[in-house]
């Protein structure tokens, strides 16, 4: 794993939190984001009903 706060310029040092939203089903993404050692902090669902 590599430290990526090396990677951001200085004037980034500030931001403490970043949000994404992914689908569960998404892993390519989840994995980008678990690279920096971003975890969840939450999860969102939608429920659908068909009447016909």
């Amino acid at each position: 794993m590599t430290d990526l706060a090396a990677d951001f310029p200085t004037e980034y040092a500030v931001i403490q939190r970043v949000m994404t939203y992914n689908a569960e089903e998404n892993e390519h993404m989840l994995t980008i984001n678990v690279k920096p050692c971003f975890g969840p902090v939450g999860h969102d669902g939608e429920w659908q009903k068909r009447t016909k």
